[in-house]
């Protein structure tokens, strides 16, 4: 691949999420014109690291890393990285939430907003937003 835009490093658990690494590959495929799903997985299962590969293959057991389609292997790591939150407990966390002291209303209501990530609220949600932040809203 002549005049290759980027590179890959392998993925580090400790400094960054599988979510931020898988996009960052993603640019790099389009910036290097890759649309091949196999080119993809080859790129991926050559770059993602020694524990990663070794990771990726125990999840994928009995069946190798090179058989299974690249998506797939995106979200098998996705997975075991970024278990699904209970929707009870974001719930909690979203009605619970109050305006800090000195917390500007737009931080306010961007946080919110990020707490109904995993709130299944789906047809509800401008009314849920709508209800919290007059909830929690204070002057104080």
């Amino acid at each position: 691949m002549a005049g290759v835009i980027g590179s890959v490093q392998a993925f580090n658990e400790a400094d960054d999420s599988w979510i931020a690494y898988t996009e960052r590959l993603e640019h790099f495929f389009v910036a290097n014109d890759i649309t091949s799903e196999e080119k993809k997985k080859a790129i991926l299962l050559s770059s993602v690291g020694a524990t990663t590969y070794k990771l990726v293959s125990n999840l994928v057991s009995p069946r190798k890393p090179g058989d299974i389609p690249y998506r797939e292997i995106i979200e098998v790591v996705k997975a075991h990285h970024n278990p699904r939150p209970s929707t009870i407990v974001q719930r909690f966390k979203f009605n619970s939430r109050v305006r800090q002291p000195g917390e500007s209303i737009r931080s306010y209501v961007a946080e919110l907003k990020r707490l109904t990530e995993f709130c299944d609220y789906e047809n509800n949600l401008e009314e849920m937003l709508r209800d919290r932040l007059v909830c929690g809203i204070n002057d104080k």
